[in-house]
């Protein structure tokens, strides 16, 4: 549907299929996004019809109030977990102003008051400011509302929103369904005690057709509590593999945000699209960005652990073995490089250095019956005895393996979940498998590889858990308590 400007509150209600009276308590009670131009005493209003959509139908699943309003109806605006905001913010479109405007009472007389209204008008007229008059206007969420980014005071009131839209780009939600990472989030990233906004955002270039959004590249904002852009980060890497050179556009697959020694920084894991190299990236407070890891296959997920020592793990897909990875890395290390081979998946020119440790985890029957390319670890987990990492051995994330580790990031044993001892089942059924799972070799222990830091790669031979009902050790290595989590 084509984005409208309605530029009354006669506009307002007709899209809403409401009256003018209802629109204007929704305004004031629910935080419709309702707009007005500053100066006069009857301040003109405006909205987007988008904006007015998204908020209606971003409540749609709330309860009722009491009941009484009929199907259709818009709940109370509200951040996550926060009390019923109070009567909502006045906008004036589209992003933030610096620090400290918005919030200062009027002293200066008649004068002043023409000054800055004609300064808004300027600034309204540009199209560059956004700020809400009579509120601290200091973020404790965040969120991203179509193309705006908005920020909730502590009362869930709204406190600013930035227009994400930019000449000459195309803003995109989200590219895929797989999200390991909040598009927006609030934390006190330079430890001064005031809380900034990290945002993720996604833009295609406009001279890039709409269905080649995995052209798009994705960009890493950061904002004051109150607005105002700090700094913003575009990777920017060139790799060349066996003769062929990557040079992105590069997709955030990851982020996590560490504390190691009072130092805080923002650890980032990204894909080069179209294709496989990804890096492992750190941003200090201030936005400086440090490499720190290159792998052949793609990143998905960062864990910070801290026994025996502070160290990053990184868990993916490495695609000249076509098996899952966990790579552990040191920040005090020098960059590393995932080992390889000669050939195609060699990378020239990258960092020297490799990881403290680096372990190929094995494929099951399943995976290569299935003809799957690859075999992929996609989650990390901390638990009080060490830490888990689960495989996917199939593209549709159907049947899961749950390697555990000690603290000491040694492997421990490995748990297949119920689906993949269903597809197990089914593929013998279909006379592709010629054994029950009970009787499945994988159950006799799995082979996992780990490279260190000497150049070598040693064999570590591991035990499974089989699998309920078939009479075996299910519990084995306790991890009971680990299928089935995130």
């Amino acid at each position: 549907m084509v984005n409208r400007r309605l530029d009354s509150w006669k506009q307002i209600a007709d899209h809403l299929g409401r009256d003018v009276t209802t629109a204007i308590r929704w305004e004031r009670e629910r935080g419709l996004p309702v707009r007005r131009l500053p100066g006069g005493k009857r301040q003109g209003v405006f909205a987007y019809s988008d904006e007015i959509d998204a908020w209606r139908d971003g409540r749609s699943s709330e309860p009722n109030e009491g009941g009484a309003e009929p199907n259709g109806a818009v709940p109370e605006e509200k951040a996550p977990g926060s009390t019923p905001p109070a009567p909502p913010a006045v906008l004036v479109d589209p992003v933030s102003l610096p620090d400290g405007i918005g919030r200062r009472r009027w002293t200066g007389g008649w004068r002043l008051a023409v000054g800055i209204t004609l300064c808004l008008g300027a600034l309204v007229a540009a199209g560059s400011v956004a700020f809400v008059f009579g509120r601290n206007g200091v973020a404790a969420r965040a969120g991203l509302l179509g193309e705006r980014l908005v920020a909730w005071d502590d009362a869930g009131k709204v406190a600013w929103t930035h227009d994400l839209g930019e000449a000459g780009k195309t803003f995109i939600a989200q590219i895929g369904g797989d999200a390991r990472y909040e598009r927006a989030t609030v934390l006190d990233l330079d430890g001064d005690g005031i809380s900034e906004v990290l945002a993720v955002v996604t833009y295609r270039s406009a001279a890039i057709g709409a269905g080649d959004d995995m052209l798009a590249e994705d960009e890493l904002i950061c904002f004051s509590a109150k607005g105002r852009v700090l700094w913003r980060y575009v990777p920017r890497f060139s790799f060349r593999f066996g003769g062929r050179s990557f040079v992105g556009p590069w997709h955030l697959m990851h982020m996590v945000v560490s504390e190691r020694n009072g130092q805080r920084g923002v650890w980032l894991s990204l894909v080069a699209a179209p294709w496989w190299p990804a890096v492992v990236v750190r941003l200090d407070p201030a936005g400086l960005a440090s490499l720190r890891f290159v792998n052949s296959g793609v990143i998905y997920a960062l864990k910070e652990v801290e026994a025996p020592r502070p160290l990053m793990l990184a868990a993916g897909v490495n695609n000249e073995y076509g098996q899952a990875i966990l790579a552990v890395l040191d920040a005090a290390d020098p960059p590393a490089t995932s080992p390889q081979t000669p050939g195609s998946y060699l990378c020239q020119g990258c960092p020297p250095g490799r990881p403290e440790r680096y372990f190929l985890l094995p494929r099951s029957e399943v995976s290569l019956l299935r003809h799957e390319p690859y075999v992929k670890a996609r989650r990390i987990g901390l638990f009080a005895r060490g830490v888990e990492v689960r495989t996917y051995e199939t593209e549709d994330g159907f049947g899961a393996g749950h390697y555990r580790f000690s603290l000491e990031l040694e492997p421990e044993g490995l748990a297949m979940d119920d689906g993949y001892w269903q597809l197990h089942e089914r593929l013998r059924q279909e006379s592709a498998l010629d054994h029950p799972g009970a009787a499945c070799p994988l159950l006799k222990g799995v082979t996992i590889r780990r490279w260190d830091r000497s150049g070598t790669w040693t064999d570590l031979e591991v035990a499974v858990a089989h699998p309920p009902g078939s009479g075996g050790p299910v519990a084995a290595f306790g991890l009971q308590d680990a299928i089935g989590t995130p």
